[in-house]
């Protein structure tokens, strides 16, 4: 049998990779997003449950490193074909005030990278970004 690759809603759901046999907790994506507030570029983590989650369930979280210091936690709002949504929960602190009440969609591209969208309250694009996963 082929080791499967199933999209459960990264961006709202999570991967779960099936490798050999054993199935990891969590995959963690890293990347850079350009700042909408004139800074530098902000380091990014997303990690995502690997298994299987119901709608409405929290399935991950994203996370802003220097300057912005805040995330949120991601719960899975569906999936259409290879896109995943995630919608963020609770209030964003300091600079993620620009996200709160919002969500993000996330699809695969090529290798172990994955294309993330945020959008903010309103269903306003504010950045779309490359990340590279952790095998």
């Amino acid at each position: 049998m082929t080791n499967p690759l199933f999209l459960l809603g990264v961006v709202g759901v999570m991967l779960v990779f099936f490798q050999g046999g054993a199935l990891a907790a969590e995959q963690r994506c890293l990347g850079t997003f350009p700042s909408p507030i004139g800074e530098r570029l902000v380091p990014v983590i997303l990690t995502l449950s690997r298994s299987p989650v119901d709608l409405g369930a929290t399935s991950g979280e994203i996370r802003f490193e220097e300057p912005w210091l805040c995330g949120f936690p991601l719960q899975f709002s569906g999936r259409d074909g290879t896109i995943s949504t995630f919608s963020f929960k609770g209030a964003g602190a300091g600079k993620c005030s620009i996200l709160t009440m919002g969500y993000l969609k996330m699809q695969p591209v090529e290798g172990d990278r994955v294309e993330v969208a945020l959008f903010g309250k309103y269903g306003q694009k504010h950045q779309a970004v490359i990340l590279q996963c952790e095998p």
